[in-house]
């Protein structure tokens, strides 16, 4: 059985993604993360019955759509201030499918942790380091935020997102 290996998240090669429909057009977002990984990876895939831990965080105030007053008001509903960072906290594998893991994992968002569970992919670059993608839907009203409404824009409260993350191998954390 291959050892676990310990990665940092390569945040220039990395991006979150947030996709938020409104009523007059999808509002986009790329943001830089920052975090790490441990996992045991071997040919490609995720080993069996092995530790699959990490963290994944993004600072609110890097949300940036394109629109200063959509980007304000984001920032003010999210209370950047306060709770400058979501943070998305890797806790269990549930099942593994060759590069495919369905894992379970909290999103802390607004001090408010909720658990999640998808399927993250490991694609294989054919080099030492871990490159990891996946993509989801989530209700901002499970964190207790009501959608804003911009004179005629109004957000649906579910937003799709997306990770690509990159990481490199390291010796400790």
């Amino acid at each position: 059985m291959s050892e676990i290996t310990r990665y940092r998240l390569s945040s220039e090669q990395s991006t979150v993604t947030i996709v938020g429909e409104t009523s007059l057009h999808p509002i986009t977002v790329n943001v830089t993360p920052d975090g790490w990984l441990e996992a045991a990876i071997e040919d490609g895939s995720f080993l069996p019955e092995s530790t699959l831990r990490g963290e994944v965080e993004i600072a609110v105030i890097e949300f940036r759509s394109g629109n200063p007053l959509v980007d304000r008001e984001t920032r003010r509903r999210l209370n950047s201030k306060r709770y400058p960072t979501i943070r998305g906290d890797l806790t269990e594998v549930v099942a593994l499918d060759g590069p495919t893991a369905t894992v379970k994992g909290v999103v802390t968002f607004l001090g408010r942790g909720v658990e999640l569970e998808g399927d993250m992919s490991l694609i294989d670059d054919q080099a030492s380091t871990c490159h990891l993608a996946g993509s989801g839907q989530m209700d901002v009203r499970w964190w207790g935020l009501e959608p804003p409404t911009l004179l005629v824009l109004k957000m649906e409260p579910v937003v799709t997102v997306s990770i690509d993350l990159h990481f490199e191998p390291v010796e400790e954390l």
